[in-house]
């Protein structure tokens, strides 16, 4: 799934004291080991370093969240099992919280929001087990407010190799936009709906039907323009969060300068990225 059709972070008051408490008690900018994504440029062969770095960290994580979570589970009212079902739940919990959070680790803007992808993964992944949903679906609440520490914890052991699968997972999805399909053709369009109702209600069907070819201008130049700012920022190496931010926002004025003439300036210049 792309970054452009992934679903926006779950709200919830609760995580929200969750990365309160991460910004009180900031993690040190990780040093991870670094690897190059291709001699060729950040972008190409992303996918494949994704996933072997996907396959290396998950075991890892797994392995941190499952002592917790077999605490956490009497706490949560789980009681009467035998070793043998608690075991097997806290494995099936772990590993799809893992999933989770690998997956959506994609999705953030600031690493501060790390904190809050493990926990709503955690929550999801523990209210929908076939065997605690009952009891715990209508937990949600408690269940964040009994993970804080965990997550916090869990989270500053991990910070680098979750900073990586961030990383690498954003640009992954941006490296799709290179290509556009039926699907990121689709979410250009309803983006260019979205930007004229916003701004210019009264634009020309016609006029509308032009801002296509500046949108796919843009999408090119936009995917352009980060891997070269990415090849020169870490020189081939997997950058740092900061580091593709960075080249992110520098990636959107080049590409919102080229298509500058194209668009009227009442609609305005929309990151069709983000």
């Amino acid at each position: 799934m792309s970054a452009a059709t992934k679903s926006p972070p779950k709200e919830s008051t609760v995580p929200i004291e969750i990365i309160d408490k991460a910004k009180q008690n900031p993690i040190p900018n990780p040093q991870y080991s670094k690897g190059r994504v291709s001699a060729l440029g950040v972008l190409a062969e992303v996918d494949t370093v994704l996933q072997n770095h996907k396959n290396s960290f998950s075991p890892k994580l797994t392995g941190d969240l499952s002592p917790k979570i077999k605490e956490l589970l009497p706490k949560l009212g789980i009681k009467n099992l035998s070793d043998t079902q608690l075991n097997q739940i806290v494995q099936e919990v772990t590993t799809e919280t893992t999933r989770q959070a690998l997956e959506d680790a994609a999705t953030i803007s600031s690493t501060q929001e790390l904190p809050q992808v493990l926990a709503d993964s955690i929550v999801d992944s523990l209210a929908a087990h076939p065997e605690l949903s009952e009891k715990l679906l209508p937990q949600r609440d408690k269940i964040y407010q009994n993970i804080k520490d965990t997550v916090l914890q869990t989270v500053q052991t991990n910070q680098a190799d979750l900073e990586k699968t961030a990383v690498l997972g954003a640009l992954s999805d941006i490296n799709r936009l290179a290509e556009p399909d039926a699907q990121i053709d689709q979410i250009t369009t309803e983006s260019i709906e979205d930007a004229v109702s916003t701004n210019s209600q009264l634009t020309p069907m016609d006029v509308r039907a032009g801002l296509k070819k500046p949108a796919n201008n843009y999408l090119e130049t936009y995917v352009g323009e980060l891997s070269k700012q990415l090849s020169e920022i870490s020189g081939g190496d997997i950058p740092t969060f900061e580091q593709l931010q960075s080249a992110k926002e520098q990636a959107h004025e080049e590409a919102t300068e080229k298509i500058k003439g194209s668009v009227p300036s009442q609609i305005g210049h929309q990151n069709l990225t983000n």
